[in-house]
């Protein structure tokens, strides 16, 4: 059985992919609670919130 780098190569990217995707979105959700907390508009401002991970 040969090594399939482009399967390796592949899969790789796939992984960075969504870690990527998952820090987007993290920084995007954190960025929209600060603002939220700024306008006074979130229930919880000034409250940490638990993060998923």
């Amino acid at each position: 059985m040969a090594f399939d780098l482009r399967a390796a190569l592949l899969k790789k990217a796939e992984v960075e992919t969504a870690r990527l995707v998952d820090f987007e979105f993290r920084l995007r959700a954190r960025t929209m609670r600060l603002l939220a907390a700024d306008r006074g508009r979130c229930r919880c401002a000034g409250r940490a919130h638990r993060s998923r991970g």
